[in-house]
């Protein structure tokens, strides 16, 4: 049994065929701006895919809420930011 890697999926009929791959703009990086697709998950609820609402969030563009929420101070944040142990925008 073959185990399909991730750059193969693009070209994947079945999610082709099935709305599988939901097309987004990368918003960070060398492709920043540019067309892809991300893997929709496989589910449906009262006949609807879910679908992509927001964009993918550019790196480091959430770090300061997401460690302010696992119990980190805002001083604890900044110190980890300017050592270089974590990235932020």
């Amino acid at each position: 049994v073959s185990i399909t890697k991730p750059e193969d999926l693009f070209d994947d009929p079945h999610l082709a065929e099935n709305e599988g791959l939901l097309p987004i703009t990368v918003t960070d990086g060398e492709r920043a701006g540019k067309q892809s697709k991300l893997p929709a998950l496989p589910l449906e609820m009262n006949g609807q895919r879910f679908g992509i609402h927001r964009p993918v969030p550019r790196k480091g563009q959430h770090t300061r809420e997401i460690m302010a929420e696992a119990g980190y101070s805002k001083d604890e944040i900044e110190s980890l930011i300017e050592q270089g142990a974590v990235g932020a925008e």
